[in-house]
């Protein structure tokens, strides 16, 4: 299965590392990954799933995938989907 990974790339940040361990997970497991940022426009042929690291980012929504989204509890506002504070 081919995967893409879409967070805050940026090496600094804790979404890259986050994006690191699952890519290498999902590597091990026997699927080609890739990291891409959430900023930039999708590249490339339509992975099989897109993983959406804390940010919905609306561009690669458009990509034909399933898609799942890994929210950051300590960043998700409350009342955001149903959610009570």
């Amino acid at each position: 299965m081919r995967v893409r990974l879409v967070t805050n790339a940026c090496e600094a940040k804790g979404l890259a590392r986050d994006a690191q361990l699952v890519a290498g997970l999902l590597s091990r497991w026997g699927h080609t990954t890739e990291t891409a940022d959430f900023r930039d426009a999708p590249a490339g042929e339509a992975p099989d799933l897109v993983l959406h690291f804390e940010v919905l980012a609306p561009a690669y929504l458009e990509v034909e995938a399933r898609h799942w989204f890994v929210p950051n509890p300590e960043w998700w506002p409350a009342g955001a989907a149903g959610a009570k504070s």
